[in-house]
């Protein structure tokens, strides 16, 4: 189906794009990918006022251009249409409160596949979207929902506690908050352009030349026969929770290693894919944000950058020597992630389908930077099944494992190719895994 064209009026702000805003609205013109929506719920237990929420909603998307920002081109050129506006309700609603308990989780999930399922067309669609099921007398799940074009997981956090304070405010009758505005996601493409025109560019592209000539992929072997002629791409996706002892450990084990959680379950994974390969090096791709300035702290938009991370693994001595080898290899990507990968890839004429693992870690916010709104506290959103059942959703071919350190433990998600890895073979894969993390924090 050929693209829509984009709806801009004469109050709408054009601005250029990012330089990995262009590279996801070239690539969801060809195929849109179910990867690139962020579904996102959480629980709420206590009251909640629907209407509130709603103008608190629209006053969030009003603060922040990303969440009124459309994608596509204007008079030739590729563009972000920034509404003067949102241009539709933000929120919507669902009563399931009426289905018998014993069938209210199954009716909960089939109400969030539905909507975290929904493709979202860059040129018009609007690319956040609220919803509040409502389970029972003040018991909801919000779900949120927003194309990862206009934002990251960070802006999730901002997004929610803006959201919390407008809700506060709309409640109380407050007037419009005077606030100085937040950044907006133009001003860091018009900084991300100024770098890339600057001296950093060529320190940087001659940084990763002789780092990406030396990548090659992993080739984790699978278990299901392909044939001659390879049947298209199946994305599945499981969901996993790894024991609580090893989260706990995780972050104990960061100040006796001098490294960060990311660090050290990077590390486990090399040492995974080195036993799954058989050989001595590994590479993954990982995932950076860009907000080393403060002043784009409170900022809504996509601002991630991707890295190459390759490694030689040292034999199986002990933890110590991995945990270097990788903490020494992400603080040198760190280093010089201020250019965008995919402008990095193209002057080095490196394929990132070389890689064919991903690997991201996130963490969750300390105990005391939870969100209210009114006296309900929001809650992660936990699944009934540790073991999701297999859903379309994740980037094909290859391995994409997702690690999330949550004040509970450890979940995470990881997506396959259903041609290449059976089930049977993906529980393996996260149980050797399991076993590779405690090996190094448990040592």
């Amino acid at each position: 189906m050929a693209a829509l064209d984009p709806i801009a009026t004469d109050t709408d702000i054009l601005a250029p794009m990012s330089d990995l805003q262009r590279h996801w609205w070239a690539s969801e013109r060809l195929s849109a990918d179910p990867a690139l929506v962020m579904p996102v719920a959480v629980s709420l237990r206590g009251r909640l006022d629907a209407q509130a929420l709603g103008a608190a909603a629209r006053a969030v998307a009003q603060r922040h251009e990303s969440l009124r920002t459309n994608f596509g081109r204007v008079a030739g050129k590729p563009v972000q249409i920034i509404h003067s506006r949102p241009r539709e309700p933000v929120v919507w609603t669902q009563d399931i409160s009426d289905v018998p308990e014993p069938e209210r989780p199954a009716a909960l999930r089939e109400v969030l596949a539905r909507e975290h399922g929904r493709p979202l067309d860059l040129a018009r669609d609007p690319l956040m979207r609220l919803g509040v099921v409502r389970r029972a007398e003040n018991d909801f799940v919000l779900a949120l929902t927003l194309h990862h074009v206009v934002a990251d997981g960070w802006s999730v956090d901002v997004l929610w506690r803006d959201l919390a304070r407008e809700y506060a405010r709309v409640l109380r009758g407050g007037p419009e908050p005077v606030d100085a505005p937040p950044p907006q996601m133009r001003d860091w493409v018009a900084r991300e352009q100024r770098v890339a025109r600057g001296p950093k560019a060529a320190a940087e592209i001659a940084y990763w030349r002789p780092v990406l000539r030396e990548v090659r992929p992993v080739g984790i072997p699978g278990d299901l026969p392909t044939g001659e002629v390879p049947p298209p791409h199946r994305r599945c996706t499981r969901r996993f929770t790894l024991p609580e002892e090893v989260g706990a450990a995780l972050v104990a084990s960061a100040k006796k290693f001098r490294a960060t959680p990311h660090m050290i379950a990077l590390a486990a994974f090399m040492r995974l894919l080195g036993r799954c390969a058989q050989r001595p090096d590994a590479a993954v791709i990982t995932l950076f944000n860009r907000r080393g300035a403060p002043e784009v702290a409170e900022l809504v938009g996509c601002v991630l950058n991707f890295a190459v991370i390759a490694v030689s693994v040292p034999p199986d001595d002990g933890p110590g020597p991995l945990v270097r080898v990788v903490r020494s290899a992400l603080l040198d990507a760190y280093e010089h992630q201020e250019i965008c990968a995919q402008r990095i890839w193209r002057e080095t004429g490196f394929s990132p389908a070389s890689v064919d693992v991903m690997f991201i870690f996130d963490q969750e916010p300390p105990a005391d930077e939870r969100i209210f709104l009114g006296d309900a506290v929001l809650e992660p959103h936990v699944e009934a099944e540790a073991n999701e059942r297999e859903r379309p959703g994740a980037a094909a071919p290859g391995i994409k494992f997702r690690l999330h350190l949550t004040r509970a433990g450890l979940t995470g998600g990881i997506g396959y190719d259903a041609n290449c890895y059976s089930p049977a073979f993906i529980d393996a894969f996260v149980d050797a895994y399991a076993t590779s993390l405690s090996e190094t924090v448990l040592d």
